[in-house]
């Protein structure tokens, strides 16, 4: 197993830097990070793919009542409790 998180030379002095340098060394790494996800763009597509295939071959597993619709006075029926009282739009 690979390890990511330790220290570095760059934040050995991480407590004498000012903000500035700090932010600046924060920066610095983040570009690292995103050097190295580009490196595994490929594998990542690929990854994407196998789950996006899975997921449009599965069974739907849904309750039956996803499937419908709210009918018109259970989706209304909420609206007056959800406007302030003193909203121009108050019933």
């Amino acid at each position: 197993m690979e390890i990511t998180e330790q220290s570095g030379p760059a934040t050995a002095a991480l407590d004498r830097l000012s903000t500035e340098e700090i932010v600046a060394l924060i920066n610095t790494e983040d570009a690292a990070v995103a050097a190295a996800v580009r490196t595994a763009l490929p594998e990542i597509a690929r990854t994407v793919d196998l789950i996006a295939d899975r997921l449009r071959h599965a069974p739907c597993k849904r309750p039956e009542s996803w499937a419908r619709p709210p009918s018109r006075s259970s989706a209304t029926a909420a609206l007056p409790s959800l406007i302030s009282p003193i909203s121009p739009w108050s019933p």
